[in-house]
């Protein structure tokens, strides 16, 4: 969804009316915003778009990182709004995500001792994960890190042990 700048002093942007409370507010500052800082002698040169993302923790970016390496756009500054009720958002502690395969030997359900189940293995892992959450440092400024186990899967058949996690 891309909001463009028509008149200065519109407040009424596209796209905003379906959007409940904190969303909608990010996406009524962010236009107005641009259009006061169009008044600064600094922008007077540059193109200014406000666009407004959807799947944002699902794509982290995709989009944009697409649009800009077609080279149609070739971006001065830009400028991420977060949706915080219009408080301050000093940022995120960064993000990492990893996929890791744990491996076991697959058999038949009623021979688990000739096997080695996946899943269990998997389970040893996240338990680790959950704990090290706990232990995370507190930064003074970012306040509190995080790890999570966000997805997991394994695959076998209804009577086997899974072989894959």
């Amino acid at each position: 969804m891309t909001l463009l700048l028509e008149e200065e002093s519109r407040e009424d942007f596209r796209g905003v009316s379906k959007i409940p409370g904190k969303y909608q507010k990010n996406l009524r500052a962010c236009p107005r915003a641009a259009c006061i800082l169009r008044e600064t002698e600094a922008l007077k040169k540059i193109t200014l778009r406000v666009v407004g993302s959807v799947m944002e923790e699902e794509c982290e970016g995709l989009s944009y990182r697409s649009l800009l390496n077609s080279g149609l756009v070739k971006p001065h500054i830009v400028v991420l709004g977060k949706c915080t009720d219009l408080e301050v958002c000093r940022g995120q502690r960064g993000r990492l995500e990893c996929r890791a395969e744990v491996f076991g030997q697959s058999t038949h359900a009623s021979a688990t001792e000739l096997g080695r189940n996946a899943t269990y293995e998997a389970a040893s892992i996240v338990s680790r994960i959950e704990k090290l959450n706990c232990d995370l440092p507190i930064d003074p400024f970012l306040g509190k890190g995080s790890i999570e186990v966000t997805h997991i899967e394994s695959a076998s058949g209804p009577v086997f042990i899974t072989r894959k996690c």
